[in-house]
């Protein structure tokens, strides 16, 4: 076996050889470059499955390919093996991804090339649906068919083409990207909400196909209130790039989200209110309320009535303010979701609510239910940064014109301040694009970093804890055994008779002294004779014999409260 064939070695199993990603010859590297080219071709139309690239090989000569057009649509391999009029005995086959080894409305790639004679099988990366995840692979090598899987950057290359489905499939939730036209400072409109144009014609096309990628857009309800968005794809702006080879008739417009936390467009579910709004008037759109009531419940009474085929029963609701979820209108739930029909097109999505607003991480669950691989935010500073702060956000699409709008103006994102660098928003991977006097900078592979909890500061509870364990202490201090207070005080009697001569002395060491020495004389003997008392006693007592002697003999409880005071 050569050295870029890859190693082999049997699994567990002992049927299918498990195989390493390798660095491809010059020739395989060619052809599969030639197969990503074709499945670049069917990007924007084949979601929600993944775009797929297939060119069949035999004596260095290209004799089929093909690529994946759509869902519902021959694969990739199928479309090549057509091409080459089904004679592909001894060929080998460059695929951009793992041949599918299931049933799903079309059948499995993988048994195709067996029964199709083809020897070889080079696969630009492995395929992480459940579904397939290696399965297609160990298929072909039972078969005795050989298979190459690609290494290096070229595998990167694959890989990337089909990084929303991949994580889609493996995650349950879309892939989420994010939009902004700003100026080099950062600002999105001037403080009076005027924004057309800051960014240039070209990065507004490029815009237009980030929209064809998309499956889903996401925005709020007071986007929709200020722009009235239709949020389609023009397909008359496309860049040029993507328009050629691009077919269509294929094309479908994205479904819309619009979040409205408090419910503002669906009063009373009075249909009149969406009439002013040009986001309704076309394509599928959902309204994103929040609720307070336990979703779960409902969920479970729905399929409790289901089950039964009786009248729905809502449970009571657990709050007095929310959406009231309307039982007659449900079409659908789970336990963090409920679909009511509103109007034509139109459907009220209920959602856990957050404090003031909707569940980001709710609503990318119910798409990822609906196979929707891309959702793009396009809205305002405040939903894009919340999607960035909560570490949903996958890539951001920056496009950035020469231009300067000054701190009043309206700034493109709202983050809150990081407590340090380190927790900073932050992506691993950017790319830059000139695009005429704009410059495009895509953001990608997000770092979450693990920010450590800062210290807690202490409170005025915690002060107060504090100090009554501080007087507690003491109490213990002063209620020892009764002994031990009687020594105590005896000692304390005694330093207090001893302090007091001593002041007598130096008394009268003062009276008696010339009047021409200096007092300090006085003073310097009379501290002498202090000294000659016991260590406890202190000048202070001294002074006050008699608050000393009062203070050493004050029962226990009140002794907390003096050390509380001092």
């Amino acid at each position: 076996m050569s050295k870029v064939e890859g190693k082999k070695s049997k699994d567990k199993k002992g049927k299918a050889e498990v195989i390493t990603p390798v660095e491809l010859s010059d020739k395989d590297a060619h052809f599969l470059k030639l197969a990503l080219k074709e499945a670049k071709r069917g990007r924007y139309t084949t979601s929600p499955n993944p775009a797929v690239g297939c060119v069949m090989v035999r004596d260095d000569d290209i004799i089929g390919q093909g690529f994946h057009h759509a869902a519902g649509q021959p694969h990739a391999e199928i479309m090549a093996l057509k091409d080459a009029g089904g004679d592909v005995a001894g060929a080998t086959a460059y695929v951009t991804l793992e041949p599918c080894c299931h049933y799903g409305r079309t059948p499995p790639c993988a048994k195709a090339l067996i029964e199709a004679g083809i020897k070889r099988v080079v696969i630009g990366t492995r395929d992480p649906n459940p579904k397939v995840a290696g399965g297609g692979i160990a298929l072909l090598q039972e078969a005795g068919v050989e298979v190459v899987l690609a290494g290096g950057k070229l595998a990167d290359k694959c890989y990337r083409l089909n990084r929303a489905f991949f994580k889609s499939i493996t995650t349950k939730r879309p892939f989420v990207i994010t939009k902004l036209g700003m100026s080099i400072d950062g600002k999105i409109a001037l403080s009076d909400g005027s924004s057309k144009w800051i960014t240039n014609e070209q990065s507004r096309s490029d815009g237009q196909r980030l929209r064809l990628w998309s499956d889903v857009l996401i925005t709020t309800a007071a986007t929709v209130r200020v722009d009235n968005p239709r949020y389609n794809v023009r397909i008359d702006e496309l860049p040029a790039e993507v328009m050629s080879g691009l077919d269509t008739a294929l094309i479908r417009q994205p479904l819309k989200v619009v979040i409205d936390t408090q419910g503002t467009l669906c009063q009373g579910y009075d249909e009149a209110l969406l009439r002013p709004f040009s986001i309704f008037s076309q394509g599928e759109c959902f309204i994103a309320v929040g609720t307070r009531q336990n979703l779960e419940k409902i969920h479970a009474a729905v399929q409790a009535a289901q089950e039964a085929r009786t009248e729905l029963k809502l449970p009571a609701a657990r709050t007095k303010s929310g959406w009231q979820v309307s039982a007659e209108r449900i079409i659908a739930s789970s336990p963090n979701f409920v679909l009511e029909r509103f109007a034509e097109r139109v459907s009220i999505l209920v959602l856990p609510q957050q404090r003031d607003h909707v569940s980001l991480e709710a609503l990318l669950d119910f798409l990822g239910t609906k196979e929707l691989r891309v959702a793009m935010v396009e809205a305002g500073a405040g939903l894009t940064s919340a999607f960035l702060n909560q570490g949903l956000v996958d890539e951001c699409y920056c496009y950035l014109a020469p231009m300067f709008l000054g701190h009043s103006a309206q700034s493109g994102l709202k983050l809150p301040e990081p407590p340090t660098l380190a927790a900073a928003q932050r992506f691993a991977h950017m790319d830059s694009t000139v695009i005429g006097d704009n410059v495009l900078v895509v953001l990608s592979q997000p770092v979450h970093p693990q920010v450590k909890a800062p210290a807690k500061k202490t409170t005025k509870k915690a002060t107060k804890a504090t100090t009554k364990a501080a007087a507690s202490t003491v109490a213990e201090s002063d209620t020892k055994p009764a002994a031990q207070a009687t020594t105590k005080s005896a000692t304390t009697k005694a330093a207090a008779k001893t302090t007091t001569k001593a002041a007598a002395k130096a008394k009268s060491a003062t009276k008696t002294a010339p009047k021409s020495a200096p007092k300090a004389s006085a003073a310097k003997e009379a501290a002498q004779t202090a000294q000659s008392a016991p260590k406890k006693t202190t000048a202070k007592k001294s002074a006050s014999t008699k608050a000393t002697t009062k203070t050493a003999t004050v029962p226990a409880k009140r002794a907390p409260k003096a050390q509380a005071a001092q």
